[in-house]
């Protein structure tokens, strides 16, 4: 800072006096060298050089009308420094609400406040970690397919939806709708429910709404803990309407109890081809063991005397004039087994069979025989055919011829 003289001193014709020249002299001297340095009058007629005092405190007044004040910062964290302002940074005095053009925060705490007009991470993505978030609009992703909702590991615990929501497959493609207590699939697009290898369990009803039926039910494998309802009536109903009901080629496993079957023009098939010893196809019975080891492929009796099945042989003795069987399970005496009285059976306790020969009753107890008995008072009974090397089709004459 520097002093230079002028023409309005006190001195004639207004020029300065010696005196003043002198302080002039005397002020330049001692101009300042350093910002925020002054000068401060140390004796009767000398001035120093002074740096500025620190300052401790201000006196200020509360404000609360002001609704643009100005915001007070430094450019340096310390030091002499000039306070300053500018237009991006204000504060309503009246409302509280501090406005900045931008802010950087590593941590922000805000205590039941509201961000307003506000995009978080759009240029650097980030995670917001919340109670509860609320949207009143809804949640977005950035583009299509742009972003998922929960992952492996932190999935949510439940999903709450209003009546009448709807689950929105590529755009409209394939859609789930709620209505009434109903889910409806649907969409613009030939819309399926795929199961693939897995299993769909239900207690309730599965078929058309209103008049509608379901037009068609493929299965490789159908099994009903109760017989199902057709057209209306009950399966046993529907199994004598042919014009209701048509079942081609099932299969049933474990035991079906049918009703009266009335056949058009068609038939009741054995299988085909008996796939090992100890297989069956034919009409059976359950009844007791009347001996004490009863074994698969036994030729047994039904014993008038106890009711029980016991072995018979072709000597004129009790049995070989009665109702016919073939063991099909192992018995103990008076315990279950199961009897075929009419069909196919293919068992390791028979002989090697010839086809299309007939088998009889043998002296044997509980066998039978290609060879015919000609044994004085023994029966020649016919009880079936060899259809195959090993199958037996089992059916017993009425007709027997004994010797004499």
């Amino acid at each position: 800072m520097s002093f230079i003289g002028g023409g309005s001193g006190t001195g004639a014709g207004g020029e300065l006096s010696v005196a003043e020249e002198a302080l002039i002299s005397a002020l330049n001297s001692l101009a300042t060298t350093s910002a925020g340095e002054f000068m401060q009058k140390s004796g009767a007629a000398a001035f120093t050089n002074a740096a500025p005092g620190a300052v401790s405190t201000i006196t200020v007044a509360a404000e609360t009308t002001d609704t643009s004040c100005s915001v007070l910062f430094v450019t340096d964290v310390s030091g002499a420094l000039q306070p300053k302002t500018n237009t991006n940074l204000t504060f309503n005095s009246n409302t509280g609400v501090f406005t900045s053009a931008s802010l950087v925060a590593t941590t922000a705490d805000i205590n039941a406040g509201t961000i307003d007009n506000t995009t978080i991470g759009a240029t650097t993505a980030t995670t917001i970690v919340g109670t509860t978030i609320t949207a009143n609009t809804g949640f977005v992703p950035d583009v299509n397919d742009g972003a998922y909702l929960g992952q492996s590991g932190t999935g949510f615990s439940d999903l709450f939806l209003a009546s009448g929501a709807v689950i929105n497959f590529d755009a409209g493609a394939s859609t789930i709708t709620h209505s009434a207590n109903t889910l409806t699939i649907g969409g613009s697009g030939a819309t399926a429910l795929a199961l693939g290898a897995n299993n769909l369990t239900m207690t309730g009803s599965l078929g058309a709404t209103g008049a509608g039926k379901l037009t068609k039910i493929w299965s490789v494998d159908a099994e009903f803990t109760n017989l199902p309802t057709i057209n209306g009536g009950t399966l046993a109903t529907a199994l004598s309407l042919s014009s209701y009901a048509t079942l081609a080629s099932p299969t049933f496993t474990g035991t079906v109890t049918l009703p009266t079957v009335q056949l058009g023009e068609a038939s009741i098939k054995l299988d085909d081809t008996l796939s090992g010893d100890e297989t069956w196809s034919g009409i059976t019975t359950s009844g007791l063991s009347g001996v004490t080891t009863l074994a698969i492929g036994d030729l047994i009796y039904l014993n008038a005397d106890d009711s029980r099945w016991e072995l018979v042989d072709a000597n004129e003795s009790d049995g070989y004039d009665k109702q016919l069987g073939i063991a099909l399970t192992a018995a103990a005496d008076g315990a279950a087994s199961e009897i075929l009285l009419f069909g196919k059976v293919r068992s390791a306790a028979f002989p090697a069979f010839t086809v299309g020969s007939p088998l009889y009753m043998s002296e044997t107890a509980g066998d039978v025989t290609h060879t015919a008995p000609v044994t004085a008072n023994a029966a020649n009974r016919i009880v079936g055919i060899a259809l195959t090397a090993e199958d037996l089709f089992f059916n017993p004459s009425n007709d027997y011829i004994v010797h004499t």
